[in-house]
């Protein structure tokens, strides 16, 4: 894998995908955004976007990435 490599794509907005799940979720509980994704070096992820939710059916908000296959 090229180290050097970083992906070009960002989120465009900071929301927050994942909630403590120890109580039900409310405008104060704790948020985070903490997982990462790992692509081959043959793919460059073009687009990433957080999804706001509200997390209505999990305690992750989804996240919508696209991909681009390289030569």
């Amino acid at each position: 894998m090229d180290e050097g490599k970083e992906s070009r794509a960002r989120s465009k907005e900071s929301v927050e995908y994942c909630i403590n799940t120890i109580e039900p979720y409310n405008e104060n509980s704790f948020v985070v955004i903490l997982d990462g994704f790992i692509i081959s070096d043959n793919i460059e992820c073009t687009y990433v976007q957080n999804i706001d939710t509200g997390y209505q059916c999990t305690d992750h908000n989804p996240v919508l990435m696209k991909f681009m296959l390289e030569d």
